[in-house]
């Protein structure tokens, strides 16, 4: 998800506390110090004139205590009664809704039985509908704007929602911004709510509509430069990262370096690019993007963004085998993720912390951390799922309620009406079925697809297992002593017994080894083994050499191996321990038998153990 849903609960405060920068720099004095009421001055111009004041007195007092809110209403009452049009008079009972509904919760956004959000939305449809009669078509829109916005941020009935959305946006066409400038925030919550249903075709449409604006990039709210970011992520969904990074790139031109509140979207952007980098395969260039970039949004502790790209940068790193410099960024996206606070993006940051355990030999740890991506990535999906269904549901629960307002047309059409309301809620009956049979079916399939990757995930993690195997055929005594391997490997002061080639002594060699069980005595070796067949050191190393195309060492460890695989397969040594196990094998040091196992195996000891016990679970 880009950055802009990460920041987007900021800018639904903007519905609660719509422009506080304009408090700061415009109107720090306060209006509740003022004897005079400046509404009265803006009485009979144009809401492009009078929005600022506008504001300022919503946010220096509406959100205030009870007392600030009693004189915010007082002061839209005296510009209403001062108006002959009529116009005031809506803004006021909008004001009057406002300070009510936020009276009741409190400043919160969980609202009491006693003026519910859906009482709210119902008085703001109403003015707005009344405003649509009256002909005040901005009052209109700002009363639409309310009623979306609720159902959205408070009711959540995302399906009334876009309804709501939508015919804000079809009155938007006929407004400019300077008409009215909270038009380029509209058409952002409305991208942004496209967006979060993953509709990257109509998201990109509103964004395009923002970004072509002409008075946008002047506008005080700044929603330019969010909507370019978005739309830039629209793109990259669609996979034209052509059209994705021309977005990222006029955002770097727009931000100029001494806007202090808006200089983190150039590294915003900066990373962005980047990130396309990464995500086309040219992680040298991704870099050059990502690393210094990503340092300027440190200093605004954006934190969830952060965390997000320090990921990609510590995977490149983890790529290129850096593992120092990948820890670094590991620590920096675990850093930033716990100061989030957000659950979602975890399962980038969980396999990522698999893959480096992977890389530095970790197995316990890599196991844990792929499993947790795997349960992150299915409790996202799960969470994305559980919101198309939400609105799914909104969306019966609309059509039933266009069914019911159906059936109160009247008298006359009662019969017709019964007959209808049967179609329809039987044709909504049969699609719920559907839908849920549907669901049924594919929670089925995702849960077995989760099952089938978590093994998956486990087997590429894990070296596949191979049998020791040691081949003793076809060594014949008689060599050529002039190729270069030979010449190598034949000792200079050989003296090899009369009448005994290397495979005849290499066979006693074998044959005292099995007899003895030589290999069992962690302290066997060569000058030993010579001894006890009476022949001469050298000779015996070059027939171990020659049949084997190795030392005596590796040799007598096979043997060793074999012995641990036996114990290992015994049901009697199930409950000893690996130490214990090496240690009847003949070996002296954990890290040698871990060593010679995994060469000669191709797998850990653990992981061979592990294997060869569930092999007996399912053979008992």
């Amino acid at each position: 998800m880009p950055y802009f849903c990460s920041v987007q609960m900021n800018y639904n405060m903007m519905y609660v506390k719509t422009i506080k920068i304009l408090v700061v720099l415009c109107f720090c004095s306060g209006v509740a110090g003022q004897e005079a009421n400046p509404l009265l001055n803006m009485v009979g111009k144009p809401y492009s004139e009078y929005h600022d004041t506008y504001v300022r007195v919503i946010d220096s007092l509406l959100w205030g205590d009870s007392l600030k809110r009693a004189s915010a209403v007082r002061m839209f009452e005296e510009a209403a009664d001062a108006d002959a049009t009529g116009e005031w008079d809506l803004i006021c009972r909008i004001i009057k809704c406002d300070a009510r509904f936020y009276e009741s919760r409190n400043g919160g956004f969980i609202a009491s039985v006693d003026y519910t959000a859906e009482d709210f939305a119902g008085d703001l449809l109403a003015l707005a509908n009344e405003a649509d009669v009256k002909g005040f078509p901005l009052m209109r829109i700002l009363s639409l704007w309310y009623v979306a916005q609720t159902y959205r941020l408070f009711i959540h009935d995302y399906e009334r929602a876009f309804t709501f959305f939508a015919e804000l946006a079809a009155e938007l066409e006929t407004r400019t911004t300077k008409e009215f400038p909270l038009r380029p925030y509209c058409y952002l919550e409305i991208a942004n709510l496209y967006f979060t249903f993953r509709e990257y075709g109509e998201a990109a449409v509103y964004y395009r509509k923002l970004a072509d604006d002409p008075d946008a990039a002047t506008n005080y709210y700044k929603p330019l430069y969010a909507a370019l970011h978005g739309m830039g992520g629209c793109y990259r969904y669609m996979d034209d990262f052509a059209k994705s990074d021309s977005c990222y790139r006029r955002l770097l031109t727009l931000v100029a370096p001494d806007e202090v509140e808006n200089y983190m979207w150039g590294g915003i952007a900066a990373c962005d690019i980047g990130y396309n980098c990464y995500l086309q395969g040219d992680d040298d260039a991704a870099l050059e993007w990502l690393v210094p970039a990503i340092e300027t949004i440190t200093r605004e502790n954006d934190a969830a963004y952060v965390s997000q790209r320090a990921t990609t940068i510590a995977d490149i790193y983890l790529k290129k085998s850096r593992p120092l410099q990948a820890k670094r960024y590991i620590d920096m996206a675990l850093d930033f993720h716990g100061r989030s606070r957000l659950p979602y993006k975890e399962s980038g940051l969980y396999y990522l912390l698999g893959r480096y355990y992977v890389f530095i030999g970790d197995k316990v740890k890599a196991n844990a951390f792929l499993d947790s991506a795997m349960t992150a990535v299915n409790r996202e999906k799960d969470d994305f799922s559980g919101l198309a269904l939400r609105r799914v549901e909104q969306r019966l629960r609309a059509a039933d309620r266009t069914i019911h307002e159906q059936q109160l047309n009247g008298e006359k059409i009662q019969s017709r009406t019964w007959r209808r309301t049967a179609v329809l809620v039987s044709v909504s009956l049969v699609i719920i079925l559907v839908m849920f049979c549907l669901l049924l079916v594919y929670a089925r399939k995702k849960r077995a697809a989760y099952r089938a990757l978590v093994i998956k995930t486990r087997q590429w993690a894990q070296m596949p297992y191979m049998p020791p195997h040691f081949d003793d055929e076809d060594v014949s005594g008689e060599t050529d002593k002039n190729s270069p391997d030979e010449a190598r490997k034949q000792p200079s002061d050989t003296v090899k017994p009369e009448g005994e080639d290397d495979r005849q002594l290499f066979e006693r060699l074998k044959q005292l080894v099995e007899e003895r069980k030589l290999y069992l005595d962690p302290d066997a070796s060569l000058d030993h083994a010579a001894t006890l067949l009476a022949v001469n050191r050298n000779s015996l190393s070059n027939a171990v050499n020659r049949c084997t195309h190795d030392n005596f060492s590796v040799f007598l460890n096979e043997f060793r191996i074999r012995e641990a695989i036996r114990l290992m397969s015994d049901k009697k040594f199930q409950n000893h321990s690996l130490e214990r196990i090496y240690g009847k094998a003949g070996f002296n040091s954990r890290m040698t038998f871990f060593r010679v196992f995994k060469k000669t195996t191709g797998v850990p000891p653990t992981y061979y153990r592990k294997n060869l016990q569930r092999i007996a679970c399912h053979t008992d």
